[in-house]
């Protein structure tokens, strides 16, 4: 997938994700074609915390957000903190400064 996509995609998904866990909304079918699209690059699929893998809907992300933090403020600051590499993976694709994969047509692994 085209990492521009990856990345409007991650933002989306960020965005839902402080939604649903601040008592917000993100709806099931979002929360799951955003995480299948970002799971389709495999070092996105590593960066991605356990909690976030496992949750099936929205709402099971809500659920392990409550058992973990009490507070809204914690559980933003563990999803920016959580899904902050995955931005700095995909800004450096972008901007052509991973040291991993500098050939953006050929996938890295």
């Amino acid at each position: 997938m085209d990492t521009k996509k990856l990345l409007d995609i991650a933002i989306s998904f960020k965005s839902g994700l402080i939604a649903k866990a601040t008592n917000g909304v993100y709806l099931d079918i979002d929360f799951r074609n955003d995480l299948d699209n970002l799971l389709t690059d495999k070092h996105i699929e590593k960066m991605l915390p356990s909690c976030i893998k496992r949750s099936r809907t929205a709402d099971d992300f809500r659920r392990e957000m409550q058992t973990m933090f009490d507070h809204y403020a914690e559980r933003r600051k563990y999803i920016n903190e959580e899904l902050g590499p995955i931005f700095d993976y995909l800004e450096s694709l972008l901007n052509g400064t991973d040291t991993f994969c500098t050939d953006l047509s050929r996938v890295c692994f």
